[in-house]
């Protein structure tokens, strides 16, 4: 099948079949050698027709990265650049006004954003304050440092929310940063102390916390016991790379291979049983050799899932100024990045990973239910937290806290006085017309699948019949359509931001 593209046949073609035939043309293949898997990806790379991806807008550029909106935060799926490009005006939704629209409550994911960290990463688009930057901020009159200001004012905002609301009911809680693990263990205890008062927990509800292995050097075992005595049931740990050179190009040089062994053993040794590792590819010096020996050492740990981030460089962060000096500092999009791609794709199916969304590797779907609820229904998800992003699915409410990069201590003080103030922090946000959802949700829903039963229920037609273009990417082998869904074939998976934007 492979040498079939490869020598004239040509997507439009062909690629119709082996987006059918999925994963399983390659994996039919002889398995994957030492040093082999560079070799057979750029193969299969080689094998697709990038000047007919060209002429359909579905091709990657050396910009690429800057256009792709960042990876969302919580793994939901929604859309933080939103608020940015269409806010309502000069007024803000008010708590009250998006809640008005719910009869039963708040039913859904929350996320809580820790802005504290041991360094800032240089590619890092949130809002962060790092551990040296801490005593810049100056403590209330009660004396009270800037940790316990913020995790007081987070208490404050949650309970604003309950109080809109009637009962915060929670399915899914995702607690991300930042780094959340840069919070001693009596912190932890505060943190869900100060949750488990103003939420209702369905019962197996998935909780999980961020960590980075650099902020478990001290006191780790103690912060383990926290969260395991608190209820988290998953931990998402936040590698990147273990490539000394490319660790240093993004300021995380005090982690590694060591480090993070260390850490995960320890999370094995407290019984965490669900643990998801991510990494970026992409980064600045990052080799294919690199790559492959970055998901070979990770695969080797042994996680439930892995993610694979391809870098998103934003405005006003370090790298953005550093791409535009030194662009050759970073790997092509295509062919460096697109390989790397394919190789996380082969590689981690040799391993038995399933893969869903396109970033996203798991074994075994019983861990994994609520990841992929939450993606293809598009649960509603609440953020509390300086510049922590909403979006109410059933409503089509979208909003976001303030918050700013460019200004990370001013948003933090503006944040902390608001919620004391007994204002609520939503900075920005807006109703989303019916049409927009839809084109929401399938953009987001067709990394992991569009269910056709789904759409019709939410919206009152059929997917095919709200997006016709669909047909042309059938025709293209991007996705696959049958009775039940709409899905991404092996060709698409490697496009798919451009692809949902066509949606």
């Amino acid at each position: 099948m492979v040498e079939k593209i490869a020598n004239g046949g040509g997507l439009q073609g062909n690629a119709a079949n082996l987006g059918r035939q999925g994963n399983a043309v390659f994996n039919a293949m002889q398995p994957l050698e030492t040093g082999n898997l560079i070799a057979r990806s750029k193969k299969i790379l080689g094998s697709i027709d990038f000047e007919m991806l060209s002429r359909e807008g579905l091709v990657r550029g050396r910009d690429y990265r800057l256009l792709c909106s960042r990876p969302t935060q919580a793994e939901t799926g929604g859309e933080p650049n939103t608020m940015q490009e269409a806010s309502i005006g000069p007024k803000s939704p008010t708590i009250a006004d998006i809640a008005q629209s719910a009869k039963d409550g708040y039913n859904g994911v929350l996320y809580v954003h820790i802005p504290f960290c041991e360094t800032i990463c240089t590619f890092c688009p949130y809002d962060a304050i790092s551990k040296g930057d801490e005593h810049n901020y100056s403590k209330n009159n009660s004396g009270e440092s800037i940790r316990r200001q913020y995790l007081k004012a987070l208490g404050k905002e949650l309970g604003m929310w309950k109080s809109a609301y009637g009962s915060l009911n929670i399915r899914q809680l995702y607690i991300g940063g930042g780094t959340p693990s840069s919070l001693g263990a009596d912190e932890i205890r505060r943190l869900f102390g100060m949750l488990r008062a103003h939420c209702e927990f369905e019962e197996g509800a998935e909780i999980t916390f961020e960590i980075s292995p650099a902020s478990l050097r001290k006191g780790m075992d103690e912060k383990l016991a926290a969260l395991k005595e608190c209820g988290v049931n998953r931990i998402s740990m936040g590698v990147q790379s273990f490539d000394k050179g490319v660790l240093k190009a993004i300021a995380r040089s005090n982690s590694g291979e060591e480090l993070a062994r260390s850490v995960f053993g320890a999370l094995r040794g407290f019984g965490f049983d669900n643990i998801n590792i991510d990494l970026i590819y992409g980064l600045p010096g990052q080799t294919l050799e690199i790559f492959e020996s970055d998901l070979k050492k990770v695969a080797g740990l042994g996680p439930e899932s892995i993610t694979t981030y391809h870098l998103r460089i934003e405005e006003d962060t370090e790298f953005m100024e550093l791409y535009k000096r030194q662009p050759e500092l970073f790997p092509q999009s295509n062919p460096t990045m697109l390989t790397m791609k394919i190789m996380a794709t082969e590689y981690l199916a040799e391993l038995g990973y399933s893969q869903s969304p396109t970033d996203w590797f798991y074994k075994g779907l019983g861990k994994h239910v609520a990841q992929h609820e939450k993606w293809q229904n598009g649960s509603e998800l609440l953020g509390i937290g300086v510049s922590a992003y909403s979006t109410m699915e059933k409503s089509g409410w979208y909003f976001g806290n303030i918050g700013s990069i460019k200004d990370r201590a001013g948003s933090m003080r503006e944040y902390i006085t608001r919620v004391n103030e007994g204002r609520d922090a939503i900075g920005q946000g807006r109703l989303l017309a019916k049409e927009e959802q839809m084109e929401s949700y399938a953009r987001r829903a067709i990394k992991t699948g569009i269910c056709r039963q789904f759409f019709r229920e939410r919206y009152g037609k059929d997917v095919l019949d709200a997006f016709p273009q669909i047909a042309h990417l059938e025709e293209l082998g991007i996705v696959e359509v049958d009775g039940e869904s709409v899905r991404l074939t092996y060709v698409g998976n490697l496009v798919a931001e451009e692809a949902a934007a066509k949606l």
